[in-house]
């Protein structure tokens, strides 16, 4: 299962991220994120999302540096873009 940076983007927003479109995508260790290079070109990550597939649900791993990030509409998304299941 991958996630492509449009759907992460869309993620993103429907967690409240505004300017997520202004962010980078990079795929890591299993790992989905957004973020920045700072001036070093070192990767500062903005939201990280990690999917764990289960037998009766999925697990959705979010974590953000963005105060007010809605973990609920972002894994609604995440279902309704057809990547996870929710209970």
């Amino acid at each position: 299962m991958n996630i492509t940076e449009k759907q992460l983007k869309e993620i993103a927003k429907a967690g409240g991220m505004k300017k997520a479109n202004e962010l980078d995508f990079k795929i890591s260790d299993g790992f989905y994120e957004l973020g920045v290079y700072d001036d070093d070109l070192e990767w500062q990550p903005t939201l990280t999302v990690k999917i764990l597939k289960g037998n009766c649900s999925d697990d959705v791993i979010f974590n953000t540096d963005f105060d007010n990030f809605d973990e609920f509409a972002a894994r609604k998304m995440l279902d309704t873009l057809g990547l996870v299941e929710m209970e």
